[in-house]
């Protein structure tokens, strides 16, 4: 929990929050799936569904599957599902916001049904950068999604359930100084 080092008086209060549970899915199942046979038989395609359909096909590899299944055996609060590519922090021609990102609730009681709604958005997110728009992109920014090297973050939305809703405690955008200036910038 983050606390303020400062005294409050009786008007002020306190907000308490937590650092969100993390998992990462490393880009090296992105890069297996990429050598799928379904994958690389509609690479090409500009059906972006067929293209989805593909890696709803695909199955994860076991050590993923595994440590999935202890996630939502762990916790039934809502998860944010996001990529952390390679091209999206790009220096020249940045991807950040390029690719899909989803909430899932992971409340239903069952945890197999929350692995399968969480299976589904992580492939969803992995087909992202066929999507027409990032292709369009990809094309002015000179690379190919195929280039693409991408991570999958899952993160526990910090907040409270109140009836049948659940409230994040606080959002936002972070920024922070950049100590590696290019060009014009300024540290």
């Amino acid at each position: 929990s983050l606390t303020s080092s400062k005294s409050l008086d009786s008007s002020e209060s306190l907000i308490q929050t937590k650092v969100p549970l993390t998992l990462i899915i490393r880009s090296d199942e992105y890069e297996r799936i990429l050598q799928n046979e379904r994958i690389l038989r509609v690479i090409g395609s500009t059906d972006f569904k067929a293209i989805q359909r593909a890696f709803e096909a695909v199955e994860l590899s076991e050590e993923t599957l595994k440590a999935l299944k202890r996630l939502v055996e762990k916790i039934d609060t809502p998860l944010a599902v996001r990529s952390s590519s390679l091209f999206e922090d790009s220096v020249y021609r940045p991807f950040a916001g390029s690719f899909e990102t989803y909430i899932i609730p992971n409340s239903h009681p069952d945890p197999s049904e929350r692995l399968r709604q969480l299976l589904s958005a992580i492939k969803h997110v992995y087909a992202s950068p066929f999507k027409p728009e990032a292709q369009l992109y990809f094309s002015h920014a000179g690379k190919r999604a195929e280039e693409e090297r991408m991570a999958i973050v899952l993160q526990e939305l910090v907040g409270e359930r109140h009836g049948a809703y659940y409230y994040p405690q606080i959002s936002g955008v972070a920024g922070s100084y950049n100590f590696y200036p290019v060009s014009h910038m300024k540290a």
